[in-house]
């Protein structure tokens, strides 16, 4: 498959987060006049079609949790020179 643009962003979010076990009821193969075939919903269908799951990654949470937490480090950091700065003025 191609993705282009944002749907990219879309695919990944699903490689990185993980889906839950999916099921579809009540698919059926319809024959196409041009020789080939689709699948699609009937509600006289017998057949069930099993889309699995992806697991989880978590590719991207380590890298944003890093850079949180340098994001973090740096903020306190620049709070407490802040702080020292004000009581030692008084």
């Amino acid at each position: 498959m191609h993705y282009v643009g944002e749907d990219r962003q879309f695919i990944l979010r699903f490689v990185d987060s993980g889906t839950k076990q999916r099921a579809i009821e009540r698919l059926t193969e319809v024959k196409r006049a041009s020789g080939g075939s689709k699948f699609v919903w009937r509600q006289d269908a017998s057949k069930y079609g099993n889309r699995g799951s992806i697991a989880a990654r978590n590719f991207f949470k380590t890298g944003a949790d890093s850079r949180l937490r340098r994001a973090t480090e740096y903020l306190a950091d620049l709070i407490n020179e802040e702080l020292e700065a004000m009581l030692n003025k008084k």
